[in-house]
């Protein structure tokens, strides 16, 4: 094979390379180079140097506009993140007082003799097995009788979660304090 030519291994044909051998790439580079400039200094011809003056602004701050959008996107992402927060605790908090209004107005029967605090006399009721005291709520059972009933008794951990939230926001004061 010939040191300018190129045999094809399918069809057996000599192609002759250009003349300049593998200077004619860089050649072409070069050619490349100056039609881009020839394009931009149209293009900079065409726009109005107020444009140009931002352009050149914004390539100038070359990564600071990206910084710019990373604290912005992380910003929003975390201010989203606690509204979640705050929107969950929230909810919680209406969900478990719906709960416990459900069970202070549950109905209870007693059948023991207790003392109403409440009344001016502070008389006894007469509640017995045989002839129970009928139609009356947790809520009056605690009020009148200061009586926790185990049917009465929340089945929820809110008071675990306020102690929780409590020792976060302190923990949150102290940090931002230091």
């Amino acid at each position: 094979m010939e040191k300018q030519d190129i045999e094809s291994q399918v069809s057996g044909e000599k192609t002759p390379l250009k003349s300049g051998g593998s200077d004619s790439i860089s050649g072409g580079k070069k050619v490349k180079a100056k039609v881009k400039a020839k394009v931009i200094a149209k293009a900079k011809e065409k726009t109005p140097q107020s444009i140009q003056k931002k352009g050149q602004q914004v390539a100038g701050d070359g990564g600071e506009w990206k910084l710019k959008l990373c604290f912005g996107c992380f910003g929003f992402f975390s201010l989203s993140f606690l509204v979640f927060i705050v929107y969950k605790i929230v909810w919680y908090y209406i969900v478990t007082f719906k709960a416990r209004e459900e069970t202070d107005h549950k109905e209870v029967i007693i059948s023991e003799q207790w003392i109403d605090y409440l009344s001016p006399t502070k008389e006894q009721v007469n509640c017995t097995n045989s002839e129970p005291c009928r139609n009356w709520d947790c809520s009056y059972v605690k009020e009148h009788f200061h009586k926790d009933l185990s049917e009465c008794e929340y089945e929820d951990y809110m008071n675990w979660v306020t102690i929780g939230l409590v020792i976060w926001l302190l923990c949150m004061i102290r940090t931002a304090n230091s």
